[in-house]
């Protein structure tokens, strides 16, 4: 029974995070996509698929994360290796 219970707690959830990204998720992408760091498609596609990876890699060791705080810093790191190439460019 507590294996029921817990296992539709997780669908609940599941249904719950997929609901919410897709009445508010507007709102995080334009923030981060438009004050945090410029994000063309390709630079987008390549945070979410550091994200996802990061998130699959926690899950099989069955840690804890925050999935926001990996997109934030996939962002982040994607906007820092895109600054990088241009500051090279510029000083080569």
């Amino acid at each position: 029974f507590l294996t029921l219970v817990l296992g539709m707690g997780s669908v609940l959830g599941g249904i719950g995070v997929c609901v919410g990204y897709g009445l508010w998720g507007w709102k995080v992408v334009q923030s981060l996509g438009g004050r945090l760091a410029y994000l063309t498609p390709s630079r987008a596609f390549s945070a979410q698929f550091c994200t996802l990876v990061t998130v699959l890699l926690a899950m099989l060791l069955r840690l804890p994360i925050s999935t926001t705080h990996i997109l934030i810093g996939a962002i982040l790191g994607v906007s820092i290796v895109d600054n990088i190439k241009v500051m090279l460019i510029f000083y080569v």
